[in-house]
This record gives C-alpha cells, structure tokens and sequence, in this order.
C-alpha cells in the first residue's frame, strides 16, 4: 500500500483519488475467510517506499489509515452533513456516504469500506467513524432511514418541508403561496446541488394544489439518495462478518 499518495489526497498535494487508501485496498481486498482474523493483527503491510516490518504495528496502522481515509471528504466517498456545511442543528461533526461523481469502482470501494469497519470491530482496534444514527441504522436492518432522519442531519430542509406542511393546513389562498413560496418542482440533494423531480422540474412552480405531491417527491428523494452506497456498504460488512444481523439489533 502507497501511503504516501494516500496521505497526499488528504493534504490537498493531490486530487488523484485513484491513490486514496480505500482505493487502493479494493484493488486487494477480498472477502475471503483469511481476512476474518480475530487479532489486532488482521493482515501482514508492507507500506511502498517506507521501512519497517510489519511486526504487528504496520496491521494496526493500516486499519487506522482506512478509516481515516474513508472518513475524509477529500478522499471522495464521503461529504459532510448538510447542518455542517450550512453550520446550523446537530451532527455538524459527521459525514454521509455521497461519492464524488469523477470517482471510480464506487460500490466497490463502498464494499471494501463497510468490510474496514468490519475488521475494525473485529480485531477490536476501534476507530472514529463519524456517522449519523442514519447510516448505522441502515447497516444493521437494510431499511432506509425515515425523513425525520433526514430532518437530523438537514435542519434547513426540515424547516422547508415544515414550513410547505403548516401553508397546507392554513387558510393560505393560491395567490399568497404562490407570493410567498416561489418554488419549484427541485430539490437540493444533501450537497446543495439542485435536483429537478419531474421531467419539467426547474420550470413547473409549486402551488397549494401541488404542494403535496411535491413534499411526497422531495421526501422520497431525499431518503433514498444513499441508498446504494448505504447497501454496498452494508454488503461488505456483513459479507466479512460472515453471519446474519442478529434480530436482537
């Protein structure tokens, strides 16, 4: 493993995510019974251009590196909460799986990511994933979150959501929801990047009449946008687990 041009990605030197951590470990991971060792020892590292044998320390070190790597936007498999980067509500410290859209073998790397926190929690050399209740929740019952999880990590799309619900329940006419709202049929996805729900999306307006179909498309969208990564992730996991979740979880 190249740890060097990992370490390059993460300091801004580079932005060839072909040299992040986890890239590189997918290019030899597999999920195979030699990597489910119960040992702060899951595997012999050299790392390319350093000294050192691997006596035990270079093992840990590269569990450590994976799980900062996947966890560093910089790296491309992440991106922080929509409350960080808006800096308002909680979970302002973590981040969610959305890629870069230039990365490559996406799943894949999400695959070889959701077996990193396997082996960490294996060998119990325990790390800092930083994620919301959401993404746990998702690895443990396949279900995808529900909105008001959503709502947790995006409190400025809550108060949107929240503030279309109260106008449909008022005696709000069309011409001042209309005056008052100005939307239409888009949506931010959780980098801030507008997401047209229908066919005419950027142009079609939101009205009292349409409101609810909007909220229902939105909402939809929103809850569903990770959930390929989430289920690459969740594969990996319970692939190096090698056992079904318990119903207990």
């Amino acid at each position: 493993i190249n740890r060097k041009a990992a370490f390059d990605i993460r300091l801004k030197v580079s932005t060839n995510l072909k040299n992040t951590m986890i890239y590189q470990m997918t290019q030899v991971y597999s999920p195979n019974s030699d990597l489910r060792v119960m040992s702060d020892r899951p595997w012999s590292v050299t790392f390319r251009d350093e000294e050192g044998i691997d006596a035990g320390g270079l093992a840990r070190e590269l569990v450590a590196e994976c799980a900062d790597d996947f966890c560093c936007p910089l790296c491309g498999l992440v991106v922080q909460t929509p409350n960080a980067r808006n800096d308002v509500g909680d979970y302002k410290d973590c981040v969610i799986p959305i890629a870069n859209p230039s990365h490559v073998m996406i799943q894949k790397q999400y695959e070889t990511a959701g077996a990193m926190i396997a082996i960490a929690a294996r060998s119990e050399l325990v790390q800092s994933f930083n994620f919301p209740p959401l993404v746990w929740e998702f690895l443990v019952t396949g279900e995808i979150p529900s909105i008001n999880m959503i709502f947790d990590i995006d409190e400025i799309y809550k108060n949107s959501i929240t503030s279309l619900q109260d106008a449909l329940k008022s005696d709000m006419s069309e011409e001042e929801f209309s005056s008052r709202f100005k939307m239409k049929f888009v949506v931010n996805d959780s980098t801030g990047k507008e997401v047209p729900l229908t066919q005419r999306g950027k142009t079609e307006s939101v009205t009292m009449s349409n409101c609810g179909l909007y909220i229902s498309l939105a909402n939809n969208f929103r809850i569903n946008e990770m959930k390929e990564n989430l289920s690459s992730m969740r594969k990996g996991l319970w692939e190096n687990f090698n056992f079904d979740p318990p119903p207990t979880l």
